[in-house]
């Protein structure tokens, strides 16, 4: 059932216990929100979409994500909102919700043909369990095991209009995900047809070797992610040496250490690759510095 209470600013707090959304301007708890099931965005998976952290009620790298939204509708031919308004939007939907710490959700759907105006949802709805909230938590959490999976549908840097597109198409993704678990392993890393380690199913990939950092390169169409962009931020201050490109799957399997980055799960440590331990017990050094430099930048 949904709560309802008075903000700081008198404005009217809705937060169920899974959070709230703001469709088309309006507010609902969560688990109350509807949408049309006729509009293309539901039945053809034709939108796109941003998920990021709340840290102590503070959306993190907003400007960065509502950018690359707005790169992501014009790939797909959407008219996006301002960012201004899904900026006032979000805070109108952190401060409903109540959560300080919490996942953020920019949605855009096409609507019902391609005339329709777009469906806008903002969503913000309690961490996932599993993720650490805070530096406490973070020590505790298991470092992952990981499965390279054969990725036929990925651009993988085949020129594609639809490369690096944050869309709301995951289904390859999620099943790469469900047959890495059944094989035994936490998650999936996506090689391409050309043999090229390519990302996880959500997050950017990073190993290191002998001191080095290295990442898949955009060209092969990946996503641009953002936490990708503030590791190598925080490398590039720290004078870790960091090398973008095209990478086979033994540069992984011969790893000292690796990694994997999104904005939900931060940096997570993996402990093997196909079965195999990497060298340096995880989470190693490296990955720790990385960890420690990204949660002060978050200040979280």
């Amino acid at each position: 059932m949904a709560s309802v209470g008075t903000g700081p600013n008198g404005s009217v707090a809705v937060g169920g216990p899974k959070g709230v959304a703001i469709i088309n301007g309006v507010l609902c708890p969560v688990e109350e929100a509807r949408v049309p099931l006729t509009i293309d965005g539901l039945l053809r998976g034709d939108g796109c979409f941003e998920t990021l952290r709340v840290y102590s009620g503070k959306p993190f790298c907003l400007a960065e994500h509502l950018e690359r939204l707005g790169a992501s509708c014009r790939a797909l031919g959407l008219v996006r909102q301002p960012a201004a308004a899904l900026e006032a939007l979000s805070a109108k939907a952190i401060e409903a919700s109540g959560l300080k710490e919490a996942v953020l959700r920019v949605l855009v759907f096409r609507g019902e043909g391609e005339e329709a105006e777009p469906l806008t949802v903002v969503m913000v709805v309690p961490l996932p369990p599993e993720i650490p909230a805070t530096p406490e938590d973070m020590e505790s959490r298991k470092p992952i095991s990981v499965r390279l999976i054969a990725a036929p549908w990925h651009a993988g840097g085949i020129p594609w209009a639809l490369s690096g597109a944050k869309t709301t198409s995951y289904a390859p993704n999620m099943a790469a995900s469900r047959q890495a678990r059944s094989e035994g392993a936490d998650e999936a890393v996506l090689v391409s047809r050309d043999g090229f380690l390519l990302e996880a199913p959500t997050a950017n990939l990073w190993w290191v070797r002998e001191g080095k950092l290295f990442t898949p390169s955009l060209d092969l169409g990946i996503l641009a992610g953002i936490t990708r962009s503030k590791v190598a931020q925080l490398a590039a201050e720290a004078g870790i040496p960091v090398e973008e490109g095209r990478f086979t799957a033994e540069h992984l399997l011969t790893a000292e250490e690796a990694f994997l980055s999104s904005s939900i799960r931060e940096v997570t440590s993996i402990v093997s690759v196909d079965g195999r331990l990497l060298t340096v017990a995880a989470p190693g050094p490296l990955t720790r510095r990385v960890t420690e430099g990204f949660r002060r930048l978050a200040g979280a």
